[in-house]
């Protein structure tokens, strides 16, 4: 049985716990064994064969000392409910992730029956060894994968299928792991996870805060949500270059609301913003050695992680780019999940998380719910400055527009100064929706809208249960009846940013099409023989 290792007390003098089951035996470590990582050594091989021969090769060789050298991983306790690592513990841990010899204290329960997650995201035989850092399914080698099924096989039906997504992320952990394992790699740099909790007390500060609260200057782009440029975006009012482009804006990560999902996941129906920031940011993995489920009232702020890697494209699309040299900047990552209005999602039978219908999310509980979160996470910051976007607005088909204000009204709560907002997507539908946002903030600048306004708007909403998914405008024509009744009979009613974003709601309701609604798209997967189908599929330069 495997002893408890529970959070750190004040008497507690044994301040470290094994994340790994055993030291690392290179000898007993075959990679044919899996597949995705495979795959993804011997892209690496031709990515950077000009300058070095067999560069993929090296590189798990270094991978393999790093994990050698480490022994069995010795990794600092929770301290109520807060973790700091020096990068090099935190490289040590994903060296023997990526070898596949770790553990899942979370889905053993080890921290304590408040730290929790699904079974089927727990690493187990039952569910096909993945949970946390345990990332045996991940990497391909799995005899049941998560939903209790045997893997697809090829024609012969002897080898396992790859799904070309998992091998896209693999290729961006290689990028970290390329920096990572290389001499001049700052090991003391500092990355700190920190658990926050509010309670109801917040709620009633958005009823009834005690100062005139002001919402904040607001930036749209339609880049990823942590490239902040003047370029492509557009501001409320005008700001200073500096201001916008300055170092210490927080990331927004639209999270699951079990921590990093709970396991790695082969993305086989694409690649979601918060997979996508795995990867770019690996570093946040080794949260999933700590923290499991959150509540409503929670979110996770990590501090001091970096960039290793750019990708472009998204969901179905998302590919790898390029591996980024290390810098001295370092990100603060905003934790806060999103809330699932998709009942088509495939999940296991014993997953507790269910998709609900789309029109849920506009009822006062779930309003409510995300202004709580959303306040509190923001909150969290001293800089006052955090970069955001559609929170919950992929595969969870949570509307963009509701999400915006509701983030907009918890910025001004938090005190923020500047929220950036990006309209990440597929690039029509990302200018379409900068464009709109456009109009929005001109129409609330024009009618002069004020917290109380947006709160009493947004907690009185009246939802229709026929409401289909991707019918955004629905909620953009209660937006703009809303902004009527404020706005009056001026006599610019009818030509000002008010009728600017009517026309876009109306433009958006013409353009829809009922074959929008959303279907889990076809699974997408390559035979472990055809590594030149992954590469024509990933198109890498």
């Amino acid at each position: 049985m495997v002893p408890p290792c529970t959070e750190r007390g004040d008497d507690d003098d044994d301040a470290m716990v094994p994340l790994a089951p055993k030291p690392f035996n290179s000898k007993e470590f075959k990679l044919e064994e899996y597949p995705v990582l495979k795959l993804a050594i011997d892209r690496w091989n031709v990515i950077n064969e000009p300058k070095e021969a067999n560069a993929g090769c090296a590189l798990l060789k270094r991978i393999q000392d790093c994990a050698v050298g480490s022994g069995r991983c010795e990794m600092p306790r929770r301290e109520n409910g807060k973790v700091t690592l020096t990068a090099g513990q935190v490289r040590a841990a994903l060296c023997h992730a990526i070898l596949c010899n770790a553990t899942d204290p979370v889905g053993e329960q080890r921290w304590g029956s408040e730290v929790t997650k699904p079974a089927n995201r727990s690493a187990g035989k039952e569910y096909g060894q993945s949970g946390g850092l345990v990332w045996n399914k991940f990497l391909g080698k799995t005899d049941v994968d998560g939903d209790g099924n045997k893997p697809n096989v090829d024609g012969d039906g002897k080898k396992p299928n790859v799904s070309p997504m998992a091998v896209q992320r693999a290729l961006a952990l290689l990028a970290y792991f390329e920096a990572a394992t290389k001499e001049n790699f700052d090991d003391k740099r500092r990355i700190s996870f920190t658990l926050h909790e509010g309670d109801a007390s917040l709620l009633t500060t958005l009823h009834n805060p005690p100062t005139q609260i002001k919402f904040p200057e607001v930036s749209v782009h339609h880049g990823d949500i942590d490239k902040e440029t003047v370029l492509g975006s557009w501001y409320v009012k005008e700001i200073d270059k500096e201001t916008v482009l300055r170092k210490d804006s927080a990331l927004v990560n639209f999270a699951n609301y079990v921590y990093g999902y709970g396991e790695m996941s082969k993305s086989k129906n694409g690649v979601s913003m918060e997979e996508a920031l795995q990867v770019q940011y690996p570093e946040l993995l080794v949260g999933m050695f700590y923290y499991g489920a959150l509540k409503d009232t929670q979110c996770i702020v990590t501090q001091g992680v970096q960039k290793f890697s750019e990708s472009e494209g998204t969901m179905e699309s998302w590919q790898f780019s390029r591996a980024i040299p290390q810098s001295a900047e370092s990100k603060t990552i905003l934790t806060m999940d999103a809330q699932n209005f998709n009942p088509y999602i495939p999940r296991h039978p014993a997953d507790p998380e269910k998709g609900d219908r789309y029109f849920k999310q506009f009822e006062p509980q779930q309003v409510e719910r995300d202004l709580l979160k959303a306040t509190l996470t923001f909150r969290t910051q001293t800089e006052k400055h955090v970069s955001t976007g559609g929170w919950g607005c992929g595969q969870f088909r949570c509307n963009p527009y509701l999400k915006f204000l509701q983030q907009y009204l918890a910025a001004a709560h938090a005190n923020l100064t500047l929220m950036s907002f990006s309209c990440w997507g597929k690039k029509a539908s990302a200018l379409h929706q900068t464009r709109t946002f456009r109009a929005l903030m001109k129409a609330i600048e024009e009618c002069k809208v004020t917290t109380s306004n947006l709160l009493d708007f947004l907690l009185n909403l009246e939802p229709e249960e026929d409401m289909k998914e991707m019918q955004h405008f629905v909620f953009l024509r209660w937006v703009c009846d809303w902004l009527e009744k404020i706005h009056g009979d001026s006599a610019d009613a009818n030509h000002g940013a008010l009728y600017a974003l009517r026309s876009e709601a109306e433009l958006q309701a013409h353009k829809f099409d009922a074959s929008e609604v959303f279907v889990a798209p076809r699974k997408r997967e390559v035979s472990l023989d055809c590594a030149s189908e992954v590469v024509k599929a990933s198109k890498l330069r």
